[in-house]
C-alpha cells in the first residue's frame, strides 16, 4: 500500500476512534424517574419523538417548518381568542 493512503488510512481511523465523532445523546427524562446522574439504566425512545441536530450548526434536522408554522398559527389564534375572551369578560363587569 502506498504511504500516502497508509497514512491518510490510520488518521481516518484514529479520528474515528475520537471522541468527536462519537454519537451523543441528550436526554430529558421525566422528573418522577428515579434515574440520578452516573446511574446504569435501559432507556427506551419513541423515533416518532427524537430530534436531530447538525452538531456543528445546532440546526435541527428533523424539524417541520410547515408543521412549525401551523402549530404557531393555531398558537397565535388561541391568544388572540383567549384576549378577546377576557376584554368582553372586563366590559360586562
Amino acid at each position: 500500500m502506498h504511504e500516502s493512503v497508509k497514512g491518510q488510512l490510520d488518521e481516518l481511523d484514529r479520528e474515528l476512534d475520537g471522541e468527536g465523532v462519537r454519537t451523543q445523546f441528550v436526554v430529558a427524562l421525566d422528573s418522577a424517574s428515579r434515574a440520578r446522574d452516573g446511574d446504569v439504566t435501559d432507556l427506551w425512545f419513541d423515533p416518532t419523538k427524537m430530534m436531530i441536530f447538525d452538531p456543528e450548526t445546532s440546526e435541527n434536522l428533523t424539524r417541520d417548518t410547515a408543521e412549525a408554522e401551523r402549530i404557531e398559527q393555531e398558537n397565535v389564534e388561541d391568544r388572540k381568542r383567549s384576549l378577546e375572551r377576557a376584554q368582553k369578560q372586563d366590559a360586562q363587569v
